[in-house]
């Protein structure tokens, strides 16, 4: 029978039917991206012949598979497998899987070193063999590591797109949060993803199309394959684990975005499973710790006997007993771009928040987080911990949540506050119903006050978050405290249905224009709040801050200020940090220009509010005095200048005790030295 006329009988099946149309609509949407491949679309770039060449070979080689598809002969029996047949089987999927994820995910892949080239490779090559061994199937080895490497690199690239920063090893114990979000971004293909998947479902296809093979066939093979898969995932597992020249080599992962670009995604990736990893502060001694917080508990028993003297010293407007209303925001990727001086946008952007002088402190607080992690800026605030402790890709909320009993909600709700957590989003992103009741939240709203509110794209305005705070303090019976973490400035910025207001650049760069407008939106929704504050006969503290600078286009960062955030060290720590102010409708020291760091930002709430504290934030002012600010990034000294974490032995040990007070907090449950944590007996 010669191929048109087997053709003729094999298209006429059920099958033949089947296979028409699933290789109809691979073909339809290959044709219908022709557009990302053509030489229009790729002029100017030395790839566009190229690029424009392997659409023609992806298509040739769907139609070559659909033909071969319909020969309709079914493979014969599983068979065994030569060693030259295995190695070159291991050899090819461990390339295609490498450089496959390297192509979607990462534009710079050329530069990543032939030494992390073959590492990633290996480690592909290992993968390969365990499911082979394991299934004793080349067919499903294949399948199963395709499409593992496959959804990780679009997952990587989307992730990559939409907030700035790759998938971290601690994003996947908080799916759930990104899953909310999910729908707010918009998915646009790529040639490098439309070709890499074309390539891998052909080969697939073509792969499943003839026999299948096996390492051996009898009961012995069977056992000792088996055996194998579990020795080599073993050696991976431990080697990569205990290997210190491994990590040497990738880093540790400071710069994700760059780490993953230079070094290779799924190396990065590997790093921050073991960067999540906590390790136990040099030299920690529960006995020392103990002997070093006594005097603070002594300090912290004496402030809170003599609290009201301590505040009219201090030149704080309250009265004796008088508790004000407590109101921290930390608002979504609220920063100021005016970071080097050299443009008028904070006058222009935030105007209400640049004029604040009378009755507030205001500055800069570091933080350890860009383009996303929330939740880290969240757990400096409240506890007064940092970031330093973990590796930055950590989640302290999702590791640690349910033990942070030492928060400033449960300082004030032990001082008689009705304690409020609010986030107009979702109940479990960051492990959050579970960690603020363990920090002594009353209360946690989400959705249920904002049914019919004012929405800002897709998410609840900060206009009308502000407006129920103002309402719950107006309602409430007794001192709140409430902590707020709002979503209208969430990324991405490229909503198509939202109109900017802010465009300078005529048009060049519109998600920072998007940007721009969602801040100048917050600004005069807190210039609003501020003066329904001024004119209300409750006292009030209001604490607002941003929790990260946002992801935006580095061109257009090097637009404003002539630099980008990698350019040197100096210059990307100024890429995390955030504007703060602490205002009150009351008497409070003023102060402009300051430079601190979430982790004291809560002590210097509970202060200005007339609250009682712990011996843990006498202990924090004491460290203020030596480190002005830190974060897990880095360090900001008297000498107005960042500088690296382990280039001063003397600050680096202060940070060792300070770390070793944090993990005898969270970590060594059994010894925590509950005493200097909780608010001593009133």
């Amino acid at each position: 029978m010669d191929i048109r006329e087997r053709f003729r009988s094999s298209i006429r099946t059920p099958a033949g039917i089947r296979y028409t149309i699933v290789f109809a609509l691979l073909a339809v949407v290959l044709l219908a991206n022709y557009s990302l491949f053509s030489l229009k679309a790729n002029a100017g770039t030395k790839m566009r012949f190229v690029w424009f060449g392997l659409f023609f070979l992806i298509l040739a080689f769907l139609i070559f598979t659909y033909i071969r598809q319909m020969r309709m002969e079914f493979p014969g029996p599983k068979c065994c497998i030569s060693v030259p047949g295995l190695i070159g089987a291991t050899a090819f999927f461990a390339l295609e899987w490498h450089f496959g994820v390297e192509i979607i995910v990462n534009p710079k892949w050329r530069k990543i070193s032939l030494t992390h080239h073959l590492m990633s490779i290996g480690i592909c090559a290992a993968l390969f063999l365990v499911l082979f061994f394991l299934f004793r199937s080349l067919k499903t080895a294949a399948l199963i590591g395709t499409v593992f490497y496959l959804v990780f690199a679009i997952a990587q690239y989307y992730t990559t797109e939409f907030r700035g920063i790759p998938i971290l090893f601690y994003d996947l114990l908080d799916v759930g949060a990104a899953m909310e979000v999910v729908g707010n971004y918009t998915f646009e293909l790529t040639k490098e993803l439309v070709s890499v998947f074309y390539i891998c479902v052909l080969i697939l296809m073509n792969l499943y199309r003839d026999r299948d093979r096996a390492p051996g066939l009898s009961l012995r093979s069977k056992i000792i394959s088996r055996i194998a898969a579990v020795v080599i995932l073993s050696v991976l597992v431990i080697g990569i684990g205990r290997s210190k020249a491994f990590s040497k080599s990738i880093g540790t992962v400071g710069m994700p975005r760059s780490a993953f670009r230079t070094t290779g995604a799924q190396l990065c990736f590997i790093q921050t499973i073991k960067n999540a990893l906590i390790t136990t502060p040099e030299g920690y001694s529960v006995e020392a710790l103990k002997e070093g917080a006594q005097p603070y508990i002594d300090q912290a028993r004496q402030y809170n006997s003599n609290l009201h003297e301590e505040l009219v010293r201090a030149g704080i407007g309250l009265e004796e007993g008088e508790q004000p209303n407590v109101i921290v925001i930390m608002d979504e990727a609220f920063a100021d771009l005016d970071i080097y001086g050299t443009t008028d946008l904070a006058d222009t952007v935030i105007p209400n928040y640049s004029s604040l002088k009378e009755n507030a402190v205001k500055g800069k607080t570091m933080v350890s987080t860009y383009g996303g992690g929330t939740g880290r800026s969240e757990y400096e605030y409240n506890t007064g911990g940092s970031m330093h402790l973990f590796s930055l890709s950590a989640s302290p909320y999702v590791m640690f949540g349910q033990r942070m009993q030492f928060a400033l909600a449960s300082q004030f709700r032990k001082q008689g506050y009705h304690t409020v957590a609010m986030h107009p989003f979702s109940r479990t992103n960051y492990n959050r119903d579970r960690t603020y009741q363990a920090m002594g939240f009353d209360e946690f709203l989400v959705m249920e006050p904002f049914e019919d509110a004012e929405r800002v794209r897709d998410y609840v305005s900060d206009r009308a978050v502000f407006k129920e705070i103002c309402s719950m303090t107006e309602e409430s019976g007794e001192p709140l405290f409430t902590f707020c973490v709002t979503m209208q400035n969430h990324s991405s910025y490229n909503y198509e249905p939202f109109e900017a207001e802010v465009d300078e650049w005529n048009g060049e760069y519109p998600s920072a224009s998007q940007y721009l407008t969602l801040l100048k939106k917050t600004d005069e929704a807190l210039g609003e709040m501020i003066e329904y504050y001024r004119n209300s006969d409750e006292k009030a503290l209001l604490v607002f801050f941003g929790d990260h600078f946002p992801s935006l286009p580095h061109s257009f960062y090097k637009e404003i200020s002539g630099v980008t955030p990698d350019t040197d060290f100096a210059t990307h720590q100024l890429y995390y940090q955030t504007p703060f102010v602490i205002w009150a409708n009351y008497d409070i020291p003023e102060k402009e220009n300051v430079t601190t760091s979430l982790n004291y930002l809560g002590a210097r709430t509970a202060v200005l509010a007339g609250s009682y504290l712990t011996p843990w934030q006498e202990y924090l002012f004491g460290l203020e005095e030596e480190i002005p600010a830190f974060s897990g990034k880095s360090w900001y000294g008297k000498d107005g200048l960042y500088h690296e974490h382990g280039s001063d032995e003397h600050v680096d040990a202060l940070i060792n005790i300070y770390d070793s007070y944090v993990y005898n907090m969270l970590v060594d449950k059994n010894h925590t030295i509950v005493e200097f944590f909780d608010l001593p007996v009133l």
